[in-house]
């Protein structure tokens, strides 16, 4: 079964949250919830030349930055993302420590014959806000989502998922 629900406030957002990680359903998806006004090569740049995090430039067109501070991060509603998943999981919970910037220069992003990122799960939950561009994410085999951007997709630890780039974008993962 899909899940989506769109916010018009985060109060509702992180009601939503709480009662996803308790259902059974393997994810949730939240239509609309944080828009930016950055554009893509402002993310980039920022990305490429952040003294904090570590920098991973994966392929050609594919940049990850892992372990930033939401204080060093320019980027709209990032704070309000952090209060979400802080108010989300617990007070005593430190979402800096388990966050990444994704970005994709290029839709439809192919490395070594492979279009975005293949089939796996993760140890832990995962929520992706998708900041700009479209991706699509394929659940257990079965489900297809496309995520817009404002959107955030919840997945459940264990939760086998894929994603493809479907043009340029920017995204931020919060594992909890």
């Amino acid at each position: 079964m899909i899940w989506y629900t769109v916010i018009v406030d985060t109060e509702s957002v992180i009601e939503e949250f709480q009662n996803a990680k308790k259902n059974d359903d393997p994810y949730k998806i939240f239509r609309s919830v944080f828009n930016i006004s950055q554009d893509l090569d402002y993310i980039l740049n920022f990305v490429k030349n952040t003294p904090d995090g570590e920098y991973r430039h994966q392929a050609e067109y594919l940049h990850i930055l892992q372990g930033i501070q939401k204080d060093t991060m320019p980027i709209d509603n990032i704070y309000s993302f952090f209060n979400l998943i802080k108010d989300s999981y617990s007070e005593n919970y430190n979402p800096d420590n388990a966050l990444a910037i994704i970005v994709c220069e290029k839709g439809i992003l192919e490395y070594d014959g492979i279009t975005g990122v293949n089939e796996h799960f993760d140890p832990q939950d995962n929520i992706h806000w998708n900041c700009i561009g479209k991706s699509s994410w394929i659940i257990n085999k079965k489900d297809e989502i496309i995520l817009n951007p404002g959107d955030i997709i919840f997945i459940k630890a264990g939760t086998y998922h894929s994603v493809k780039t479907l043009e340029p974008r920017v995204g931020i993962i919060f594992t909890a």
